[in-house]
């Protein structure tokens, strides 16, 4: 059974992807049948008017994705449906990170049944090796890819590039403003929004948060949520102090050094804070060792809420109370989203904002 590939040169789709939705729908339809061999790259190419090198675009395209395999010496053939196998990546920044092995194990949870094989590409905290990941991927190696991106803006310009391309992928935690794919992340206005609301049932009314970097789209978020909800409970903005890092802080020795330092400088500058928002793990380990420095007890002496979970923070003395990323939901969800950006490219773009969870322990006081 043959198929004619019919291409269009005047339509907006481009040509890669017409031919390979062409092959695609008729080895669904089964007038591509399995274990067919399919023309040669020069017969494909002359029929429809296109280059080899379109022709073979499309071709590894759908032997990545698993619907084509290729033999060496003996040509391109349609697989078998119960042997397919597609292979997808996963860029992380880290493996070395609690809340991104979650990522991962939900991504694995997501994927669990289907025939992919998941790649795990990790950069180890160096934002520049990641973004030549990022740029590095390709349908000929991966069918897509779920990325955890680098926290700043400046660290789009790959995105947009996989984007421009037509490569298949999905945004996991971190959304750069600028990039325009689908997406699953916590909703980071809540994040800010539960934990002041939480210090405000508390009697708290002098807040402190210490924030990573003041530019990243999660620090945005969980600034506008904390101090709109502080608004919106009559009480006066400059009451709720803000310090950021000015750059990001990638010490893998003591991440929490930054979170130290500006914990002290904040409570130095303003001695009457009675509660702290630590924007993240390592600052809110930070956060300790300042209060200790400073001989403050938690919570008697000052409250902490902490965004993100650790398991160190159940074992903490006393127990903290932290606003989680429901990170393993995100990573099932992106693996979802994926497979279906996968089957059907046209699909209009996903953004899912997750709610995060307030889990109550002991370092919250009244007032």
């Amino acid at each position: 059974m043959s198929i004619e590939f019919k291409i269009d040169r005047q339509a907006a789709k481009p040509l890669v992807a017409q031919l390979s939705g062409q092959i695609k729908a008729g080895i669904r339809s089964h007038r591509l049948l399995s274990d067919q061999k399919l023309p040669s790259i020069r017969d494909i190419s002359k029929d429809c008017g296109i280059s080899e090198g379109i022709v073979r675009q499309a071709l590894n395209r759908l032997v990545s994705t698993g619907y084509l395999r290729s033999q060496h010496g003996r040509g391109i053939f349609v697989n078998d449906p119960n042997l397919r196998q597609r292979h997808l990546a996963l860029v992380l920044p880290t493996l070395a990170k609690e809340h991104v092995v979650r990522i991962l194990e939900g991504v694995k949870q997501g994927l669990t049944g289907t025939d992919v094989e998941l790649i795990v590409l990790s950069a180890e905290m160096d934002f520049d090796e990641e973004s030549d990941l990022i740029r590095k991927l390709d349908t000929d190696t991966v069918a897509g890819a779920i990325i955890y991106p680098p926290l700043l803006n400046s660290y789009a310009p790959p995105l947009i590039e996989l984007t421009e391309r037509g490569f298949p992928f999905v945004l996991v935690d971190t959304v750069p403003a600028n990039v325009i794919a689908d997406s699953v992340a916590a909703d980071t206005d809540m994040l800010g929004h539960m934990a002041v609301t939480k210090l405000l049932e508390n009697g708290h009314r002098k807040i402190g948060l210490v924030d990573t970097v003041g530019d990243t789209p999660t620090a945005r978020g969980v600034w506008r949520g904390a101090s709109k909800t502080y608004r919106e409970a009559g009480y006066p903005s400059e009451d709720i102090h803000r310090i950021a890092a000015r750059k990001v802080q990638l010490d893998g020795v003591r991440p929490w050094a930054k979170g130290q330092e500006l914990t002290a400088e904040l409570l130095a500058n303003h001695p009457d804070i009675t509660a702290l928002i630590a924007a993240d793990e390592s600052i809110g380990l930070g956060a300790m060792l300042a209060f200790k420095a400073m001989k403050k007890r938690v919570p008697s002496d000052i409250s902490l809420v902490v965004v993100g979970d650790s398991s160190v923070f159940q074992v903490t003395d006393p127990p903290t109370t932290v606003v989680d990323h429901p990170y393993a939901e995100l990573g099932q969800l992106a693996a979802k989203r994926l497979l279906e950006r996968i089957e059907d490219p046209d699909k209009r773009l996903a953004s899912d904002r997750l709610a995060p969870v307030l889990i109550e322990r002991e370092s919250v006081a009244k007032r």
